[in-house]
């Protein structure tokens, strides 16, 4: 009978390193499905927007036939050491290299509009 707890246990050990890796490697479809249910969507003809108030981020799913697809990205408000805010951009490209530049060309300008936000937040505050 206490052959069953220490199979248990062998089983967690052998196949746990396989939810950490699909974790560590998501999908277009998995992070799609982690915030649909979750958050409110809004459409676009190029991205589809997700807003997850309780995340305190918006995602960005590039839509089938942009140069960028298929890719993500989270903007994530977040807390800094001193007490201030700053913006986490996470990105992730599941396209051929053809579509690499302009995935980055996306990412380039989320966080370019995302400067001008805190900058002007922090002329604002003063």
């Amino acid at each position: 009978m206490r052959l069953k707890p220490v199979l248990t246990l062998i089983a967690l050990f052998l196949f746990a390193p396989l939810g950490a890796e699909a974790a560590s490697h998501p999908t277009y479809q998995s992070l799609w499905d982690g915030v649909a249910g979750n958050c409110r969507k809004e459409t676009h003809p190029d991205l589809v927007l997700f807003y997850c108030e309780r995340r305190a981020s918006i995602w960005y799913f590039t839509q089938p036939g942009t140069a960028a697809h298929p890719g993500v990205i989270e903007r994530k408000i977040v807390q800094t050491a001193n007490g201030g805010i700053n913006i986490k951009h996470t990105g992730w490209s599941f396209g051929p290299n053809s579509t690499q530049s302009a995935f980055k060309a996306l990412m380039a300008s989320i966080r370019a509009l995302d400067k001008d936000i805190i900058e002007d937040m922090k002329r604002n505050a003063n």
